[in-house]
């Protein structure tokens, strides 16, 4: 680029770069740009909307079980933790 700017890249498992120019652009960057594309790019345009990829059913016991699995994964990590 020839001057600095803002850009949103992404790396394709492919090896492939796709890069976007944010501040050269007269339209705003959308916030959800990576998540439009990454939607688009494995055909599932509906994805784009985070709404619907929430989980279906009891969404508060999912939650409870992921936090779970993420506190014991990290727990290592939790400065809080007692040893």
């Amino acid at each position: 680029m020839p001057a600095a700017e803002p850009f949103f890249r992404v790396v394709l498992p492919s090896g492939e770069t796709m890069l976007h120019r944010m501040a050269s652009r007269q339209k705003k960057h959308p916030l959800q740009f990576g998540r439009e594309v990454v939607a688009n790019l494995i055909g599932e345009p509906r994805r784009a909307d985070w709404k619907v990829c929430t989980p279906q059913g009891d969404v508060a016991a999912k939650e409870g079980e992921l936090a779970a699995q993420f506190k014991k994964l990290f727990a290592g990590f939790d400065p809080t933790a007692e040893t």
